[in-house]
C-alpha cells in the first residue's frame, strides 16, 4: 500500500487509471494463484495499485476548464473563518458559480483564495463573496522543510487555489429566507 500511495503522491495518476491498474492486478492475482507462479510479486503489485487508487481518489479534483489559467469571477460562500497568515489571509470558499465573458455557470467545489492583506470587510462563514481570480491546482513541497500545501488542501477538501488582492474580495449582501428573518423579508418585499 505504501508504495502505491508514494507513487500517486509523486505522479498525478487519474483515479480511473489507478482503479484499472488494481483491476488488472486482481486478474493477475487469480492467474498467479492458478499457476502457482509469482504469487508474492502479484500480491505486492495488487497492494501497490490499491494504494495508488486510494491516494488518487483522496484528492478533490476541480473541473478541468476551471484551472485553465484564465481569470474567472468566483461567486461563493465563505466556508470557514479566514485564517491570518504572515502576508495576508487564507479564505476558503464554497463556490456556487463562476463567470467569464458574460457567461455564468454553476459549480460545486471548494477553493482557497489567498489574499495579500486582511479582508477589507469582516468575513464570517456563510457570507456570500465575489472575487476575480485565476484558479490553479494546489502544489506540494514548494519550499523544502515547509508543510505540504497540496496535502493540507486535500485534507480540507480544497480542489483549487487562487490569489487576489484583499480589495478585490467583496462581500455580497444576500437576504436569506429563513424563519428568523421573515419580518425583514416582508418589509423588503413591500418596498419593491
Amino acid at each position: 500500500l505504501a508504495i502505491g500511495i508514494a507513487v500517486a503522491e509523486w505522479w498525478p495518476i487519474p483515479p480511473a487509471a489507478a482503479a484499472l491498474a488494481a483491476g488488472v492486478m486482481t486478474a493477475a492475482l487469480f492467474w498467479a494463484a492458478r499457476g502457482r507462479r509469482l504469487f508474492g510479486v502479484t500480491v505486492l503489485g495488487l497492494a501497490a495499485s490499491i494504494g495508488a487508487a486510494a491516494a488518487a481518489g483522496a484528492r478533490p479534483r476541480p473541473p478541468p476548464d476551471l484551472v485553465d489559467g484564465k481569470r474567472w469571477i468566483l461567486v461563493g460562500d465563505v466556508a470557514d473563518t479566514p485564517e491570518r497568515t504572515a502576508h495576508g489571509a487564507r479564505v476558503p470558499i464554497d463556490l456556487i458559480a463562476v463567470e467569464r465573458d458574460g457567461l455564468r455557470r454553476s459549480v460545486d467545489v471548494r477553493v482557497l483564495v489567498l489574499i495579500d492583506g486582511p479582508p477589507v470587510e469582516p468575513l464570517l462563514p456563510g457570507d456570500r463573496v465575489r472575487v476575480p481570480a485565476e484558479l490553479h491546482r494546489p502544489r506540494g513541497f514548494v519550499n523544502p522543510g515547509a508543510p505540504d500545501a497540496a496535502r493540507r488542501a486535500a485534507a480540507e477538501g480544497i480542489a483549487a487555489v487562487a490569489s487576489a488582492h484583499a480589495a478585490a474580495l467583496s462581500r455580497l449582501d444576500v437576504l436569506y429566507q429563513t424563519a428568523e428573518n421573515w419580518p425583514e423579508l416582508l418589509t423588503v418585499l413591500q418596498h419593491e
